[in-house]
């Protein structure tokens, strides 16, 4: 990260994700000829769309079809005709959950039988809302956490969590909780308090075992974090479709 040293991130970067999603949409799903829809006055879209469609194609995907909608607007009746025409295998969306639900709504009033896939843009309760049936198991979005199948670390806290807030936790709890303890392991490494100190030992941190995952820090103390959790919408709640590994080597 270019704005200092004492800076680090812990979150699940697109350029990780993408690739392990790609290879599992295409070599799993059997996925090849996909369509992407973009966002244009969204920059999480306009930014993670290269990135997705580049993770796809060194896959071995084939592109059929590239259209563009703006967050806010209610009508995508051309872009699902498009998408029909195109006969693509599947949708990548790169914008958020709302568009995203009314991208399927339309899908479904036109007849059309495709999964939207998309990155956690998606994670929201209100794409489950705006959407009903329309993203039941044909939405998949890919995060850096599921309560399901949980690792042991993870059941601990999600135990913790459910009794003190009567909720379960969302990816953002994870990842809060994650970085607290991240840097706690720090500090109590470095016998430090002290900034300057411990921020080495941040910076040798290497598969550690959060509640979001694994984490290893690389040199420019960005995150590689494992795994990948694919994730839809089932009987109205989040559920966890696949975990699939990211190589931190």
């Amino acid at each position: 990260m270019e704005i200092g040293d004492y800076v680090f991130r812990n979150t699940l970067l697109d350029i990780f994700a993408t690739p392990v999603v790609a290879d599992w949409m295409i070599n799993q799903k059997n996925w090849k000829n996909i369509a992407i829809i973009t966002s244009l006055n969204n920059g999480y879209s306009t930014a993670l769309t290269p990135v997705f469609k580049k993770a796809l194609e060194d896959k071995g995907g084939k592109i059929v079809l590239e259209e563009s909608i703006n967050d806010g607007e209610t009508d995508f009746t051309a872009q699902i005709t498009k998408l029909k025409q195109a006969k693509a295998d599947v949708l990548v969306f790169t914008g958020y959950y709302t568009e995203a639900a009314l991208l399927m709504n339309e899908a479904a009033k036109q007849n059309l039988d495709i999964h939207l896939i998309g990155g956690d843009g998606l994670y929201g309760q209100d794409l489950a809302k705006l959407g009903g049936s329309a993203v039941q198991e044909k939405v998949i979005f890919y995060c850096g956490f599921s309560t399901d199948q949980p690792s042991p670390q993870t059941d601990k806290f999600l135990k913790a969590y459910r009794a003190k807030y009567k909720e379960d936790p969302d990816m953002f709890s994870a990842q809060y909780y994650d970085a607290v303890m991240i840097l706690a392991k720090a500090m109590t490494d470095a016998k430090s308090t002290d900034p300057s100190v411990f921020k080495n030992e941040l910076a040798k941190l290497k598969d550690y075992p959060g509640v979001s995952g694994n984490t290893t820090f690389r040199a420019d103390r960005e995150p590689i974090k494992s795994p990948v959790c694919l994730t839809t919408i089932k009987d109205g709640k989040f559920s966890l479709v696949q975990k699939l590994p990211v190589n931190t080597q």
